[in-house]
């Protein structure tokens, strides 16, 4: 959301309208995806909350196709605005090679630290709900949603 100010005012040299169109929905697919993993944060009251907090296992919605809806939306964000200042980069007239390099680094950096944030949440939680845990791991990706979970019955 910091990132909606963002105009192209430092864009100085030619520059195809396509370019203009991918980094605008690199930032409206950013702003989505941050969104996106904050809904059912929302919904079921999680945020700052510790896993080992919960008294019930959440496993349908959000929740049915992916175990980490917030992480994958913090990641998704995190690339298309990684991906949307490479290409505002690119698209003037003198790159700056240095600072894109820090920025996917950063990105990466950040990727790491939510990884381990989501195996610290997962191991809390396998301690508390044990095999019933377990068992929703074995049928729910972490990050990558699984859409075929949406219309499978328990």
């Amino acid at each position: 959301l910091m990132f909606a100010s963002l105009k192209y005012s430092n864009i100085t040299g030619p520059i195809n309208e396509h370019v203009y169109q991918l980094i605008d929905w690199a930032h409206k697919g950013a702003v989505a995806s941050f969104v996106y993993g904050a809904i059912p944060m929302l919904a079921y009251n999680l945020f700052g909350r510790d896993a080992n907090i919960s008294k019930r296992l959440i496993t349908k919605g959000f929740f049915s196709i992916h175990r980490n809806p917030f992480y994958t939306g913090l990641l998704s964000a995190t690339g298309l605005i990684t991906a949307q200042n490479i290409a505002t980069n690119f698209a003037t007239e003198n790159p700056h090679y240095l600072s894109m390099s820090g920025l996917l680094l950063g990105a990466l950096l950040f990727a790491s630290g939510i990884d381990k944030a989501r195996r610290n949440d997962e191991k809390g939680l396998e301690k508390k709900f044990g095999e019933q845990y377990r068992e929703y791991m074995k049928k729910t990706p972490a990050y990558i949603p699984r859409l075929s979970n949406l219309f499978k019955r328990d």
